[in-house]
């Protein structure tokens, strides 16, 4: 996702506007406008982005700040905030991907459990794999990070109050996984 995600973000902050609430929408690396590639991303890196972010709101002088974090976006965010407690007051997490092992390494949904190994063949042969439609790269140091992180257990650790969003009929992030770990949110 990007910070347009084909205009639902775009939409959304003219409504959030519209009820006088401030807007700051940002690409991660590798993402949209941003500088990168998408094969040298790392959690790592996407987590220094949102901490520039939040930071950048926080320059700007808003102190009650709310975080509205989608698919990929969502692992980051839970991880970040776990170990940044008092940033953010609000978190709404849309179609968040909360356990990357079932999302990537070993998924289970159709659009990438028939190419599971591939992927891993890929990772160890050339560095790199492509993942869905817009064949984004995943390069070999996020597969890693994939491997080892698990966003789901950073929920738990979240003091703000905290929404999870995700339809049921989503074919690209489990729901599955959504529904079991909404209930250990605050």
């Amino acid at each position: 996702m990007d910070k347009n995600e084909g205009g639902v973000f775009v939409r959304m902050a003219k409504k959030l506007v519209q009820q006088g609430f401030a807007v700051f929408r940002f690409d991660f690396r590798g993402h949209g406008e941003s500088a990168g590639e998408s094969v040298d991303m790392t959690v790592a890196g996407e987590i220094l982005d949102l901490e520039a972010a939040i930071d950048h709101v926080h320059q700007a002088g808003y102190e009650y700040v709310g975080l509205v974090a989608a698919s990929f976006g969502g692992s980051i965010a839970s991880l970040f905030l776990a170990k940044n407690p008092g940033l953010v007051h609000a978190l709404c997490l849309w179609n968040p991907v909360l356990n990357y092992i079932h999302t990537f390494v070993k998924p289970f949904l159709p659009w990438l459990a028939a190419k599971k190994n591939q992927l891993q063949s890929k990772i160890e042969d050339q560095g790199w794999t492509r993942i869905g439609s817009a064949n984004y790269k995943i390069g070999a140091k996020l597969w890693q990070d994939f491997q080892q992180l698990k966003p789901y257990q950073s929920l738990k650790k979240l003091a703000m109050p905290t929404c999870i969003l995700h339809g049921d009929a989503d074919q690209h992030v489990p729901y599955i996984d959504a529904k079991k770990y909404s209930q250990v949110t605050t």
